[in-house]
């Protein structure tokens, strides 16, 4: 169970998850921020270390989650995205930022979200 899936503060939860996905069974999401899983079959004794992703491989991790959620769960994902790439891209930041306004300005929490990112560095420009 993973309590803080789909808030900004905690993507990582979000690219392990799916990293891991094969030996998971997605169970469902209750409220707005949680997941549940059930583990399907044994965790490989190997240590994987996911801070050595790449960027590429993050945001392909995150992209699969996002494409499974509905509208607000997507936004709130795509928030959690742009958290974990800051500093990375700032053409990919931009982007990404102008695509949760357009797609999700209508929801007020994935806007609030949004916002609460954007607080921790106002120089930036997006």
């Amino acid at each position: 169970m993973h309590q803080d899936y789909f808030h900004w503060q905690s993507p990582w939860i979000v690219y392990q998850m799916e990293h891991l996905l094969d030996h998971f069974d997605l169970i469902g999401d209750v409220g707005l921020n949680m997941t549940v899983y059930r583990k399907k079959r044994e965790i490989p004794a190997e240590n994987v270390d996911f801070l050595s992703f790449d960027i590429e491989q993050v945001t392909s991790l995150f992209d699969k989650a996002i494409a499974r959620y509905g509208h607000s769960k997507a936004g709130m994902l795509r928030v959690s995205k742009l958290r974990l790439i800051i500093g990375t891209d700032k053409k990919r930041e931009a982007e990404l930022v102008k695509e949760v306004e357009e797609t999700h300005g209508e929801s007020p929490r994935v806007m609030r979200y949004l916002n609460e990112l954007k607080k921790l560095d106002p120089a930036r420009m997006w």
